[in-house]
């Protein structure tokens, strides 16, 4: 069954604001002629703490899907972590100053209602504690939603 794509503006290369119609009888002509005819629409990715918005990349009328953060709780960004990884956080030996940075981000975190997994503070946390070697930058990524 054909799908009719249809969008409400373009911004550079990508048409944003899509609409598709299913029922082919309901268009006229011209509009089938105005619209992108796809075989079926791609489900987009699910991942917790982020929306995907479809749009459509005029470079080669394919459908992509911009990713937008959504807030998540707390406990939901806690519980990326594993047990080791909580564990190794809480005992690192650290030099004074790198322990006050890191007393500065867990109460920093434990002080929000919400975590944006894409906020500037958060990855640059995040990417401190890759640098004191706390976690791998894979898993930092896997843990922010970028793996």
């Amino acid at each position: 069954m054909a799908v009719y794509v249809f969008w409400d503006r373009v911004e550079g290369n990508k048409a944003i604001g899509l609409r598709c119609v299913y029922k082919e009888s309901v268009l006229t002509q011209e509009q089938k002629e105005s619209a992108l005819v796809i075989d079926a629409m791609p489900t987009p990715p699910e991942l917790e703490g982020y929306r995907f918005i479809p749009y459509l990349d005029l470079q080669d009328n394919s459908i992509q899907f911009d990713r937008i953060g959504v807030p998540i709780t707390p406990i939901q960004f806690r519980n990326r972590f594993t047990l080791e990884e909580k564990v190794r956080l809480k005992t690192a030996v650290l030099s004074p100053e790198d322990s006050a940075i890191m007393k500065c981000i867990e109460e920093d975190l434990a002080a929000l209602s919400e975590v944006d997994l894409s906020s500037r503070r958060l990855r640059e946390s995040m990417a401190w504690l890759v640098a004191k070697n706390l976690i791998t930058q894979s898993r930092c990524d896997e843990i922010l939603g970028d793996a």
